[in-house]
């Protein structure tokens, strides 16, 4: 069986700027019960539900409650998980403010007759109030809002830059420092959020690189490794090929000896002296 809720325009809140908060809102209605538009629900079962972090549902909902959309009532829920455990957390009772036809607040009696001509006009005091909550969505937000969204801005850059709960609050109270000084101001709240967040990543610290002269220093001990192993094979094939030479000249005198030819051999041992001193 479908189910129907009546829930206010919250484009006309501030908090409709706050995208978590919108998401929220309209979770929020979902949820309660039709009837009592009430329900219990602990805000790290919301923060899952809803798929974004703890401080920024807080913060949501630190909004809607001050915009008078919902109003909130924390108690202690005791929760048996077996037959000798038990465990309190806290839950928090949401309702949803809810406006009649006519637009008066939970429980105002609707005494207005419901044949309201179509073509009011457009000079009323609701369409003057319109516009001036227009005009005030549209003057740009300056370090204050970044002070008041602080839960939020923490959350996105937990969720962003993957960072720590400590370390993304310590650089957003730095970044509403920082513009604080500057009197920054910002056209809309996402310009303000990515701004923030461009910000944070500028000052998150890099992964250390080895430097360029330590791997040229690699490289050179490699070449140098291979020019010597190079040196030591010309060496050792060098002193191989005198060997031989010398083995060679060794053999010829003997054969010069035993033929008798006394003027070769002694040829023969001047060169073989002179070869065997020259070697290492």
């Amino acid at each position: 069986m479908e189910r129907f809720v009546i829930i206010k325009n919250m484009r006309e809140y501030p908090c409709y700027a706050n995208v978590n908060a919108r998401l929220l809102y309209l979770h929020l209605a979902c949820l309660v019960d039709f009837t009592t538009y009430q329900t219990a629900r602990s805000l790290r079962q919301l923060a899952y539900d809803l798929g974004i972090g703890l401080e920024a549902v807080r913060h949501a909902m630190r909004q809607l409650e001050r915009d008078g959309l919902i109003a909130t009532h924390v108690a202690t829920q005791t929760a048996t998980h077996s037959a000798t455990h038990r465990t309190t957390q806290p839950t928090t009772h949401i309702t949803l403010l809810r406006i009649n036809e006519n637009g008066a607040p939970n429980g105002a009696p609707n005494n207005t007759p419901n044949n309201t001509p179509s073509n009011t006009p457009r000079n009323t005091p609701r369409h003057t109030q319109d516009l001036n909550i227009k005009k005030t969505e549209e003057k740009p937000l300056t370090h204050d809002r970044a002070r008041d969204c602080a839960d939020e801005l923490a959350g996105t850059l937990e969720d962003t830059l993957q960072m720590d709960h400590a370390a993304a609050a310590a650089m957003v109270d730095a970044f509403c420092r920082r513009m604080e000084l500057k009197g920054k101001s910002w056209a809309d709240h996402a310009d303000m959020v990515a701004h923030a967040i461009a910000w944070a990543e500028k000052r998150l610290p890099l992964p250390r690189k080895a430097p360029a002269s330590a791997k040229r220093s690699d490289h050179d001990a490699r070449m140098e490794e291979y020019r010597r192993t190079a040196e030591e094979v010309k060496v050792k094939d060098k002193l191989r090929q005198e060997a031989e030479e010398v083995a060679k000249l060794r053999r010829w005198l003997a054969d010069a000896e035993r033929r008798g030819d006394n003027a070769l051999a002694e040829q023969l041992r001047i060169a073989i002296s002179e070869k065997e001193r020259r070697q290492p």
